[in-house]
């Protein structure tokens, strides 16, 4: 018998067919989120339990949630429904709103591509002595392994009716107050300058190590430092103050540089804002963005919870700068740097 060979037949993919153009009416009782977690119930119904590529951002649960948070910031917190009025998503994945007598409006737009963040690069390491990189948290939209682009707009918290997006608290605090300040006696990149790019934690960790790389080629014994800027939240509005977390092993290593750098700080933010600073190991949090401190390769790194965005206090202190009787912007940004230059007085 001769031999044979086994055929293989191609696959063959054909095009997935466009969703149907589910439409929801609003009932009595609804409000925008029920109407959409109907709508997204009737857009499985109509297409036979399944849900359409284009349309998955609205069914993950983490991309849902983040994405539609940033569509719904305090420049645009809502869109008035009334009984009667049709919710739909047409076949791109944009939902819409048909209300009596108006066209139909996008109130949900499907996530856009967006540009990618770049860490400054260094400028000669032997004109500056040292090399810190500040970090606003946040700020930058995640590339989701299945839908896209989503907005992490980090905590949220709603103070005398306005809305205040954690990313950017401490973007405006970070850039128009630490930086000039630090600026006035260190050399001081950022990691973001309010452009907002596709990025995941480890796109930053990976920037943020580039960058260090990039300095140290030039002046390996440079000194590096890494500050993350964050603000806490809770449940209770009576929690308050300031937190700087550091990576375990430094938080159980008193002599390490990250301790020193962390009890400089506080220790400053204490005799400048009369701030009582904790400092605590991450494993005293989860939060995604405290691996930042271990996989980081700066000599001494901190990630600062600067206030908590649930006590109104604490939000006029991250937002204001010129308080009567108690710490503002200006005070923070000054302790900083005070903090700062002592860490490396003792450093020399």
């Amino acid at each position: 018998m001769g031999d044979t060979q086994t055929r293989i037949r191609p696959r063959i993919n054909l095009p997935e067919p466009a969703p149907v153009n589910s439409i929801y009416t609003i009932k009595q009782g609804d409000g925008l989120i029920s109407a959409l977690e109907a709508l997204k119930s009737k857009i499985k119904t109509d297409n036979g339990g399944k849900v359409p590529s284009k349309l998955q951002y609205l069914f993950d649960k983490e991309s849902a949630s983040l994405y539609l948070r940033s569509q719904f910031n305090k420049d645009n917190p809502g869109h008035p429904i009334k009984p009667g009025d049709k919710l739909s998503i047409d076949n791109t994945g944009n939902v819409n709103l048909k209300q009596a007598g108006t066209e139909d409006k996008t109130i949900i737009p499907k996530p856009q591509e967006v540009p990618v963040l770049k860490l400054p690069e260094p400028a000669k390491a032997d004109s500056f002595i040292n090399y810190n990189i500040l970090d606003p948290g946040h700020g930058s939209h995640k590339d989701h392994k299945i839908w896209g682009k989503i907005f992490d707009s980090g905590s949220i918290a709603i103070h005398n009716g306005l809305r205040n997006d954690e990313e950017e608290v401490v973007e405006r605090l970070a850039l128009d107050h630490f930086k000039p300040e630090l600026d006035k006696q260190f050399h001081v990149v950022t990691t973001r300058d309010g452009d907002l790019g596709v990025e995941d934690i480890d796109g930053r960790i990976a920037r943020i190590n580039s960058g260090i790389a990039a300095a140290k080629k030039e002046k390996p014994e440079l000194p590096t430092t890494l500050i993350s800027v964050h603000a806490n939240w809770s449940s209770k509005s009576s929690d308050s103050g300031m937190i700087i977390f550091i990576a375990d092993a430094d938080f159980k290593n008193k002599s390490s540089d990250s301790y020193q750098l962390a009890s400089k700080i506080a220790g400053s933010m204490q005799t400048q804002a009369g701030l009582a600073v904790k400092i605590k190991s991450d494993r005293d949090t989860r939060h995604e963005s405290i691996g930042i401190l271990r996989r980081t390769h700066a000599d001494a790194k901190i990630l600062i919870e600067t206030g908590f965005m649930t006590n109104a206090n604490d939000i006029r202190m991250m937002t204001e700068a010129d308080i009567e009787g108690m710490a503002d912007q200006t005070e923070l940004s000054q302790a900083l740097r005070l903090g700062l230059a002592e860490y490396y007085k003792e450093k020399q």
